[in-house]
């Protein structure tokens, strides 16, 4: 109910006896490019539409429905970002390009894990969404991932030649690996904890993987603390100033930070040297690929884009609806 309420809050403007009130007014609609109109639900963007989308965005940014109006640049990311989405599920749909059931009841157990009932139906509320809207919402995202996958991403593979010719194009800087360390860590939540710790490690009565799988409560507890080799920057920066000045072996005292107080065990040391393409191929393959299937979905967005003419048919579409 009191969803329904905020919706009908969101789309209200007309009496509720007018054939079609301000909420229903299309805003945006997609025709072929001759102008001929598109007999399909999601070729229209009404102002209701449009309304939810932002109250959602000023949600997501500040957790209040009385947020600011969103700035006009965010507005307007928001409106093709709709658009967008309309344009590859309309394609999904003519590819006959679904979603797995498997994949969307996966997705929304993800999503509900650690979730109880009633928090579960605050999130749906606060979204102005049903159970029903959700599960259709992550359906539509899913399918434009297997959209994607099938039109724009079967060939981003980098060719072993090109990540060949990228590692040669490297500067000295770029073919550098920084100098690293392999360490260990116990985290503890109180200065005396990690002080009486300290004491018996120090003292050598106490095995450190031992004390970290005991005591610590960092995530890598399980695995005696060993939180693997790191550069300067990579981690957390009390890591860089315990752990590089130390020798391996040797013990850092306790050192306080936001997430309680640590002690690390220096393990191994490797020095700065240049990177082998053995080495940086792996690096560099993800990279080129990344690049390739952000190129590659603009190229199909804009594809689509090409196909229709997209008319602007209220002032409120790009002034924000009722912001």
């Amino acid at each position: 109910m009191k969803r329904l309420l905020v919706l009908a809050l969101l789309v209200a403007g007309c009496p509720a006896k007018q054939p079609i009130s301000r909420g229903d007014r299309v805003a945006i609609d997609f025709t072929t490019p001759e102008g001929e109109p598109i007999d399909h639900p999601l070729a229209k963007i009404t102002i209701a539409d449009l309304e939810v989308a932002f109250a959602r965005k000023r949600f997501e940014r500040e957790g209040s429905l009385r947020a600011k109006p969103l700035p006009d640049e965010l507005r307007k990311h928001t409106i093709e970002a709709m658009i967008d989405t309309r344009l590859l599920a309309m394609e999904a749909e003519r590819l006959h390009v679904k979603a797995s059931t498997t994949a969307i009841a996966r997705e929304l157990a993800a999503f509900r894990e650690g979730r109880s009932d009633e928090e579960f139906s605050r999130e749906l509320i606060e979204n102005f969404q049903t159970e029903a809207e959700f599960v259709a919402a992550i359906e539509r995202q899913l399918t434009a991932i297997a959209l994607l996958t099938k039109v724009a991403m079967k060939d981003v593979d980098p060719a072993p030649e090109a990540v060949k010719a990228k590692f040669e194009a490297l500067s000295e800087e770029e073919r550098t690996r920084p100098e690293r360390v392999r360490a260990r860590q116990i985290m503890v939540t109180t200065e005396e904890e990690a002080n009486a710790l300290h004491k018996q490690l120090t003292w050598k009565k106490t095995d450190f993987a031992e004390a970290a799988k005991e005591h610590s409560i960092g995530p890598e507890a399980s695995r005696g603390g060993d939180v693997g080799w790191f550069s300067r920057g990579q981690m957390p920066e009390v890591f860089d100033e315990i752990c590089f000045p130390l020798e391996p072996e040797e013990i850092s005292p306790v050192m306080a930070s936001e997430l309680g107080f640590h002690i690390c065990q220096l393990l191994e040391r490797e020095p700065e040297r240049p990177y082998t393409f053995e080495e940086a191929a792996p690096r560099l393959r993800r990279e080129m690929r990344l690049d390739a299937e952000r190129t590659a979905k603009a190229k199909l967005k804009q594809q689509l884009r090409d196909a229709v003419r997209i008319r602007y048919l209220d002032d409120d579409a790009l002034a924000g609806a009722k912001e």
